[in-house]
């Protein structure tokens, strides 16, 4: 859990439901940010407890998590953290309605998973810098 926040570590909550590809996100993650802590969520309770129990710099989040109605994530998570945590949507297939649906509910970006090892750390960085892609 989020226990400790370092000014000069960023602290991740990464939710998502699949092992494997959990661990190849926060791989990704850690291999392009030297300072970075990722901390791990498989469904929507242990991502709430998360976001909850620490002071997240950003969270990357698949809607599909277990126990969270998709979109409802988003908004519960602005119950705990308001709209200053940039959220990082992750998506098997965001098609256009998707995207325009997550980014209305709060998203600051939606990422493909197939090309996460592209753009998810370009995406973090833009994110940031205070780009918003709404």
């Amino acid at each position: 859990m989020l226990t400790t926040t370092h000014q000069d570590q960023m602290q991740i909550v990464l939710a998502e439901p699949h092992p494997l590809v959990r661990r190849g996100l926060m791989q990704i993650m850690k291999d392009g940010f030297d300072r970075c802590i990722v901390h791990e969520a498989k469904n929507a309770t242990e991502l709430l407890e998360e976001v909850s129990s620490g002071s997240p710099d950003l969270l990357v989040v698949d809607l599909t998590l277990p126990g969270g109605p998709g979109l409802e994530i988003l908004k519960s998570i602005q119950g705990h953290v308001g709209s200053a945590v940039p959220v990082i949507v992750t998506s098997d297939d965001p098609g256009p309605e998707f995207t325009r649906s997550a980014l209305q509910a709060g998203a600051t970006a939606v990422v493909l998973k197939e090309r996460a090892d592209e753009e998810l750390l370009y995406t973090i960085e833009s994110v940031r810098q205070g780009y918003n892609h709404r």
